[in-house]
């Protein structure tokens, strides 16, 4: 994502220490990823289009979770 080469890694929340977080299939994990992006991350509105986009079944992208991507119809409810 070429938006987050403008930051320092330090500004970019999911670039910390703890990057399993954000691909967490725990729905409390999920949330706190999802704060810490809505509250601190410069480039939240540029990764949830990215995960949107991508239809990525995995991981806070944005602040946005997978069920919430699931509920909005950028992912399909199926397993496959």
């Amino acid at each position: 994502m070429r938006a987050a080469l403008a930051f320092p890694p330090s500004r970019i929340p999911c670039q910390g220490t703890d990057k399993e977080l954000w691909f967490s299939d725990r729905p409390e994990q999920q949330k706190q990823a999802a704060a810490l992006c809505i509250t601190s991350c410069p480039i939240a509105k540029q990764c949830r289009e990215a995960g949107r986009a991508t239809r990525a079944r995995w991981g806070v992208w944005g602040g946005e979770r997978p069920a919430q991507r699931r509920n909005a119809g950028y992912i399909s409810n199926s397993k496959a």
